[in-house]
């Protein structure tokens, strides 16, 4: 648009000027032998006014360096952004093998933890064996996450683009690494704690009390109660602290991928 209203005035101030110049060729110049209209009356005009010819002109010259400034500022910015392309290009190509489909992995295996412990967490230790059926299963569907999630963080193109993560995305890729085999490991004994009730309940041998911290002279059921009723709360904590350092992983590496495109 600049461009245009520059040109629109240049051509406008060369055609008054040939406007003015024409005047005088067809219409001629009243002639005064006492001054100094003694030569041709176009040239009697142009000498007349010659300061304003000259003013117009420069204005004219002024316009045209401005206009072509820009134009080599544009130009030079093009180049500029053009040679940051090509130097930034292995960063960029490094950040979007990291993040694609890295994020979107990592946000649907979130999804279906959090759904998944939400269930989990409706669970009474007490009254645990009326909410074996719906919660115990689910319990299987979120170490099926972790492992996932820990799949994703050991992928050739995650390792390849942790150099590039900032201090609070680090921070918290390396929290949920620390958090990952605890909440695991908490998951599978309150899994073991809910299945020896039902197994005691269908009168079937328990399967899992190994994994369970073993008390001597009680009975499984009571075992696995008393496990549910420690471990319950402590899983609960350790998943929702893995769920908020996972969330924020997942968002950050949204928006270091936004931020390269």
């Amino acid at each position: 648009m600049k461009h245009k209203v520059v040109l629109f005035l240049c051509v406008t101030l060369l055609l008054l000027l040939a406007f003015g110049t024409s005047a005088v060729i067809l219409k001629g110049y009243p002639a005064n032998t006492g001054s100094v209209w003694t030569i041709t009356y176009w040239y009697g005009l142009v000498d007349k006014f010659q300061t304003l010819f000259a003013g117009i002109l420069a204005v004219a010259a002024a316009l045209v360096t401005v206009y072509m400034s820009e134009h080599t500022e544009r130009k030079n910015a093009e180049r500029h952004n053009a040679l940051m392309r090509v130097q930034t290009r292995a960063d960029r190509l490094e950040i979007e093998r990291l993040t694609v489909p890295q994020t979107e992995n990592l946000l649907h295996a979130f999804e279906k933890f959090r759904a998944a412990v939400e269930v989990i967490n409706s669970v009474d230790a007490k009254t645990a064996v009326l909410e074996t059926d719906l919660a115990w299963p689910q319990i299987a569907v979120a170490q099926k996450q972790l492992s996932q999630a820990v799949q994703i963080l050991t992928r050739p193109a995650w390792i390849a683009g942790e150099k590039h993560f900032d201090g609070a995305l680090a921070h918290d890729v390396n929290q949920m690494k620390e958090v990952l085999p605890a909440a695991d490991a908490l998951l599978q004994i309150v899994r073991a704690g809910g299945r020896t009730i039902l197994e005691v309940l269908s009168r079937e041998a328990p399967s899992e009390m190994r994994i369970l911290r073993p008390r001597k002279q009680l009975p499984s059921e009571e075992i696995a109660r008393r496990t549910l009723s420690e471990d319950l709360p402590k899983m609960s904590t350790k998943c929702a602290e893995l769920i908020t350092h996972w969330e924020n992983v997942a968002n950050r590496l949204k928006k270091l991928g936004d931020d390269y495109r």
